[in-house]
């Protein structure tokens, strides 16, 4: 009962562990839900209204004058009674004591509580003013960027664009590189490197034996498929939605996308092109990918597969499970 005890408790364990790299797995394949919030051009205009200042510094606390004069008074007992003629007597002696010399000795102490809480509201009300100064030069910043990008400035569209790519992260060892070829200001073309699909997809599940022992299983070459299909996807939609979320004036994205391949012959293409993809800012908005397939709103949209891998496209028209 022991051993048998032991042993439940290891597969137990084991099960979990394969569960937790299961759940892991399929958060990396669904990062991109929910997508970004994509906002209107009504309110980039509505975000140019400065916002008014709120500070999060704690000011500093009044002194408590009824709870200072009693912690005074207590020290100036336990000074009193540390004397050695007050040793061996009782301590309402001292305390009595103490009361007597306590005006003379609360005055000093009052005026020293009092210039100590003076320093700390002024060094409260310099950090006060300087937060809200910082506060407005960057409220003025913000807004002349959304003017910028509301007028339609190209060399402002141009820079917050690399400010996006330069700041995306995802989910995937390797660095997804993305090239911009910039049309206009309500058009934008990105050449997108996709992961390779050895990288991110799982080829073989774990599977916990009767033993306790855990193996590797195959998993179906329909079901990888698939669910590199749904990462590649949603990681393009993912990118457009973040492009749409700060250029209020985009309109249409065209995202071409790729992965690399290494050369066999010279005359081989470095990058194999599976998707050409074209996103309308007020589509991708209304998406919503737990009540429509991936593959359906992209197939609307006028989106082109190239895809060598899959050759069996009925595990895209169905959901997990």
């Amino acid at each position: 009962m022991q051993r048998r005890m032991e042993q439940d408790e290891q597969a137990k364990e084991a099960q979990q562990q394969i569960d937790d790299e299961w759940d892991r797995y399929q958060q990396m394949l669904h990062f991109w839900k929910p997508l970004p919030e994509i906002p209107s051009l009504e309110n980039f205009v509505q975000a140019q209204t400065p916002r008014p200042f709120g500070s999060s510094l704690p000011s500093p606390p009044e002194p408590v004058w009824p709870e200072e004069q009693a912690k005074s008074l207590n020290n100036l007992t336990e000074s009193v009674k540390s004397q050695w003629q007050y040793r061996l007597l009782p301590e309402f002696v001292a305390r009595s004591q103490a009361k007597k010399l306590f005006p003379a000795v609360w005055q000093e102490r009052e005026a020293e509580i009092q210039t100590r809480y003076q320093q700390s509201l002024t060094e409260y009300e310099q950090q006060l003013k300087t937060a809200q100064a910082d506060w407005e030069s960057l409220e003025v910043e913000r807004i002349a960027w959304l003017q910028c990008l509301t007028s339609g400035d190209l060399q402002e569209i141009k820079h917050t664009l690399t400010e996006i790519f330069t700041g995306l992260h995802l989910p995937f060892k390797s660095a997804t590189e993305c090239g911009l070829f910039f049309d206009t200001a309500d058009l934008i073309s990105v050449n997108l490197d996709l992961p390779e699909m050895v990288e991110v997809i799982l080829f073989s599940r774990k599977k916990l034996l009767k033993n306790g022992e855990t193996r590797e299983a195959a998993r179906d070459k329909v079901e990888r498929n698939r669910d590199y299909f749904d990462l590649v996807t949603g990681e393009c939609a993912f990118i457009a939605a973040e492009m749409f979320s700060c250029l209020p004036l985009c309109q249409t994205i065209r995202l071409a996308a790729h992965t690399r391949r290494p050369k066999v012959r010279v005359t081989d293409p470095v990058d194999t092109y599976i998707l050409d993809l074209k996103f309308s800012r007020e589509e991708l908005k209304a998406f919503n990918p737990d009540t429509t397939l991936m593959h359906s709103f992209l197939v609307h949209s006028g989106t082109h597969f190239f895809w060598p891998r899959i050759t069996n496209w009925s595990g895209l028209n169905r959901r997990p499970g």
